[in-house]
């Protein structure tokens, strides 16, 4: 976070809500104010980033149907059945405060 923040980034997309949550602490604890100095997302959406008192924008999906089609996909590989290169699921941008300006 202190690198990506000294070389100018203006905003961090993180993996998961356990990374963001670390991400923010660390923001907060630099005095960097979001979404004015730093704009942060995450990849998953949980009501874990919803105690900041900056709301953080994040992707929704659904995590069982990826983990079921991850899993048939695996299966379909070790079987030898052509799977497809691509496989594209429903999600949603929730906007929040975090990238707001």
């Amino acid at each position: 976070v202190e690198e990506l923040k000294k070389s100018g980034v203006e905003c961090i997309l993180c993996q998961d809500d356990y990374i963001c949550d670390e991400a923010v602490r660390k923001l907060s604890h630099m005095g960097v104010r979001i979404p004015d100095q730093m704009k942060v997302a995450s990849c998953h959406y949980s009501r874990i980033l919803e105690n900041y008192p900056v709301t953080v924008t994040s992707l929704k999906f659904n995590i069982t149907e990826l983990g079921r089609r991850s899993c048939q996909v695996l299966l379909d590989m070790i079987h030898g059945k052509t799977v497809p290169d691509k496989t594209l699921l429903d999600y949603e941008i929730i906007l929040k405060e975090s990238t707001k300006g």
